[in-house]
């Protein structure tokens, strides 16, 4: 593949992925349920382990267990606080 070969088709992947992220598709579901669990990691990755992050449409749904109410309460700031992110549903549930 040449130089001119491989520039167009780079160029090419870029528009397109910036097409699917442009428009809210499944890039920037991926990105924020990235951005999310990276982001709690972070924090404290033992602490976060028991807890799943999804997102559909820049709704994020976290679901899991948490020790306390202050630590669901965090995750949910943690959430809330990613750029893309339009609501949070939070099914994180106290241990017992």
């Amino acid at each position: 593949m040449n130089t001119f070969t491989r520039i167009a088709a780079s160029a090419l992947f870029a528009v397109a992925v910036a097409g699917c992220a442009s428009v809210g598709g499944y890039a920037d579901d991926a990105w924020i349920t990235s951005k999310v669990s990276s982001t709690m990691a972070a924090k404290s990755p033992s602490t976060w382990k028991d807890v799943n992050v999804e997102t559909k449409g820049g709704v994020v749904q976290l679901a899991g267990f948490a020790k306390n109410r202050a630590e669901a309460d965090e995750a949910v700031a943690m959430a809330k606080s990613v750029s893309g992110v339009k609501q949070v549903i939070n099914n994180i549930v106290i241990k017992p």
